[in-house]
């Protein structure tokens, strides 16, 4: 799937940059956050996002004077390599 940024004109759907799309082609469009409805985020999203935000703290504390700055990139290179690994097996699962 491909995102292409449009802006809407007199009710007409137009895309602002030159794209791939040929004249006449039907796309489906998708609206994404137009209204406080609509990107207010669920009791569920909210947690999600607090446990994801203290995961990050976590994996990339502040720095204290004196702190060894290349452990803390090992560290967040070790959780990046974990993380990769653990998404590479949910889609090898997928495909098997």
């Amino acid at each position: 799937m491909n995102t292409i940024q449009a802006v809407v004109s007199n009710g007409k759907i137009e895309i602002t940059v030159p794209s791939e799309i040929r004249d006449g082609e039907t796309v489906s469009v998708l609206v994404i956050g137009h209204s406080a409805a609509e990107v207010a985020m669920s009791d569920e999203e909210v947690a999600r996002t607090l446990k994801a935000m203290d995961e990050f703290n976590a994996a990339f504390p502040v720095q204290e004077s004196g702190e060894d700055l290349s452990q803390a990139a090992r560290t967040a290179g070790d959780l990046e390599k974990k993380a990769f690994a653990e998404t590479a097996d949910k889609l090898k699962r997928m495909f098997d």
